[in-house]
């Protein structure tokens, strides 16, 4: 009775069951699709950076313009009395500077002096091997003291560069212009901010070429280097070229080169990777 009821049983739950069949592959293709979406950035970014040491002063443009080459960015506002009292007080610093090197030169000459002497009556015995030594230790002390010193003259001149260019300035503004086409992507300065010189004030994305960067699985195994993929949002629709491929710890990043006109950086797109396998005797 057991047996019997056990049979009829898991003959009726395997009676609705769907019913799979296998059967060997033959000519045809296999179509593996991958469908991501990244964020657009410029392949050619220009970065401007402050040229002198100033405050930013009128901004005539602002991020997610185009702008053309030679139109107005910024301005540079400098103050010349703050620039004439740096220079005033490194030139001070030197003049100490220099009237200590003199001091210590002149202590040398005769401390070379002095060791030349010593270096004589050493080589006839009518000194000690300790006094010798001190003579020599004194001389090349105040050698040293003396590289020292100018070399902190030195810096002094690195240190004054800066203002001698704003000094040479004849007028207070300077206005920073773009250097090509392209469009702002980013700025770093602000109206009545000091800044330093070198620094970092914006950033202009030029020509067609942009890179789009899109997350994938990890098993993911047929998206690869040299693939083309198609892109596309409310506005575009272009293809790219997969140019790199790089397995993190939970995903791949994929980075895609294409040219598009127009584009705004921080524009989504919709990415499509197709991968095709021919089967012919059930052989890949």
């Amino acid at each position: 009775m057991m047996f019997l009821l056990i049979f009829f049983s898991k003959t009726l739950y395997t009676w609705h069951l769907p019913e799979v069949t296998a059967v060997k592959p033959h000519n045809g293709k296999l179509s593996k699709v991958e469908v991501g979406h990244g964020t657009v950035q410029w392949a050619v970014v220009d970065s401007i950076y402050i040229p002198e040491e100033g405050t930013v002063g009128e901004i005539y443009v602002r991020e997610g313009e185009y702008v053309e080459a030679g139109q107005k960015l910024f301005s540079m506002e400098y103050d010349n009395d703050e620039n004439e009292w740096k220079l005033q007080e490194i030139e001070n610093n030197r003049k100490i500077l220099q009237t200590e090197l003199r001091e210590i030169e002149n202590k040398l000459e005769l401390a070379r002096q002095y060791f030349d002497a010593a270096k004589k009556l050493y080589e006839f015995d009518d000194i000690s091997t300790m006094d010798f030594n001190e003579a020599r230790k004194e001389a090349q002390s105040l050698q040293l003291e003396s590289e020292e010193k100018r070399l902190e003259i030195e810096k002094l001149a690195i240190l004054e560069e800066p203002y001698k260019k704003t000094q040479a300035i004849q007028h207070t503004e300077m206005v920073i212009t773009a250097p090509s086409d392209g469009m702002l992507i980013s700025s770093h300065i602000s109206r009545g901010k000091k800044v330093s010189k070198d620094s970092l004030a914006i950033t202009i994305g030029t020509g067609n070429e942009c890179i789009l960067e899109c997350p994938v699985s990890l098993t993911n195994n047929f998206v690869i280097t040299g693939d083309s993929c198609s892109l596309r949002n409310s506005s575009h629709q272009v293809k790219g070229v997969i140019t790199s491929v790089l397995p993190l710890e939970q995903q791949k990043i994929v980075s895609i080169r294409f040219t598009a006109d127009q584009l705004t950086a921080g524009e989504t797109f919709e990415v499509c990777n197709h991968r095709f396998t021919r089967s012919v005797d059930g052989k890949n």
